[in-house]
């Protein structure tokens, strides 16, 4: 029984985070059959995880796994959140969840069934995808027009002209330094949809003093902006993630949707890379998580997109934008944590 609890922490450890941080540990006690799900502060606090709200959208991920694995293997699973209004923003290593596991009566192999569930930010096929009957909440759209390919420019501009979310761009290139010691690959570079040469250089300018000198350069920007604008015309489908929020728990269940989409989506070939930046500062700053969600640029792109994707719902946000497509190149799968570093004993 130990094995199989064990091999699906495994599964679960494919989740995906922002800044691939990997910010949750995972206690196995094969008594009581359960699984508990620990957040660490340390490892989660990021320009773009204000308050912890990105991890709580990637507890909402992994608690979608569980239910996939549990259909996948025959066993029943229920998960008991521990986290709520008052403690979400802990800065301490704390326990946000517990699954509690029954059935379980056959062997559930190490082999992960989430591998194909990837973020590929290159250039997609031009063709056209159907969307899997999942929620009605999830909306499809095609090819981006060229205004609303400049409103998402305008957000993804905001990041570039802000200092530490420049330093956090450039750490993401260069995640493994940190965080990762374990790993010995280096700058994972294809993954941020960049030529090695690129990411070589931008991974060797982390230093304080030197991103405040290219804070001040246009150059920088320009071209982060030129490279984003190229990925995004060769984007044929665009998927929106729509919910009512009004409490930091919502975005559980906005993690479990955008999870589901991603992995039927897989099953057919088809990989994703999520459009945080256009989306989530609003969200955040409507849950008075993040200033620099407020600004016009946001709240455009909140009307012309619900008109898009005709969400005639008053209650309804845009939370979650994701690209979708068919890959131009495979790319390998995201990094993570060894088993070793996620199992807490």
């Amino acid at each position: 029984m130990l094995k199989n609890l064990e091999n699906i922490v495994t599964n679960l450890s494919r989740y995906s985070s922002g800044d691939n941080c990997q910010p949750f540990f995972f206690q196995i006690d094969e008594s009581a059959l359960t699984i508990k799900i620990f957040h660490d502060y340390e490892i989660a606090k990021h320009p773009f995880n204000p308050e912890n709200l990105s991890s709580i959208l990637s507890l909402g991920v992994i608690v979608q796994m569980m239910e996939e694995l549990s259909k996948e293997y025959s066993f029943k699973s229920k998960f008991e959140l521990m986290i709520n209004k008052s403690n979400f923003n802990s800065r301490k290593r704390i326990h946000w969840g517990t699954f509690t596991i029954t059935g379980m009566n056959q062997e559930i192999p190490k082999k992960n069934i989430f591998l194909n569930v990837v973020t590929d930010r290159k250039p997609y096929n031009e063709i056209e995808i159907n969307l899997p009957l999942l929620d009605n909440d999830i909306k499809i759209a095609t090819q981006l027009e060229e205004s609303e390919i400049e409103l998402i420019l305008k957000s993804e501009e905001k990041t570039w002209s802000t200092p530490e979310h420049i330093v956090a761009v450039f750490e993401w290139i260069f995640f493994s330094y940190n965080r990762y010691k374990k790993l010995k690959q280096g700058i994972y570079y294809k993954e941020a949809n960049m030529e090695f040469s690129e990411a070589l250089l931008i991974s060797s300018l982390r230093s304080p003093f030197l991103v405040k000198i290219l804070t001040k350069l246009k150059i920088v920007k320009i071209l982060a902006l030129k490279k984003t604008k190229s990925v995004i015309r060769k984007t044929p489908n665009i998927i929106g993630v729509f919910a009512e929020i009004t409490s930091p728990i919502d975005l559980v269940e906005v993690g479990k949707k955008a999870f589901l989409m991603k992995y039927e989506f897989s099953k057919k070939g088809i990989v994703t890379q999520p459009l945080s930046s256009a989306t989530l500062p609003y969200i955040y700053n409507l849950l008075n998580c993040c200033d620099y969600g407020s600004g016009a640029q946001y709240k455009n792109i909140q009307i012309k997109f619900k008109d898009k994707f005709n969400n005639q719902n008053k209650n309804h946000h845009l939370v979650w934008m994701f690209r979708a497509g068919t890959p131009v190149s495979s790319l390998p799968p995201s990094l993570r944590k060894d088993f070793s570093d996620i199992l807490l004993r």
